[in-house]
């Protein structure tokens, strides 16, 4: 599962509280300033990854990391809510 969220809704417990439900943290890439991004893998390969997104003057953008190189991607979109 893919989860986006606007990178000011971020909330520092945001870990433990997945942890807290079964879903331990996998991976943690970038910071809250820079491109943060977090997955989860629960029992029964279940898979949470979330993305955050940081908004632009004219557009939003959120940033993936490729797990196995560390090489980091930006990807842009037109201004958008959720």
């Amino acid at each position: 599962v893919d989860l986006g969220i606007f990178i000011q809704d971020y909330k520092s417990d945001i870990i433990s509280a997945f942890q807290d439900v079964g879903l331990p943290l996998k991976h943690k890439f970038g910071k809250v300033e820079d491109s943060l991004e977090l997955s989860f893998q629960g029992k029964d390969d279940i898979k949470l990854d979330i993305f955050f997104f940081y908004e632009e003057t004219d557009h939003m953008w959120n940033g993936g990391t490729q797990a196995k190189t560390g090489k980091k991607f930006k990807y842009l979109f037109p201004k958008f809510t959720l």
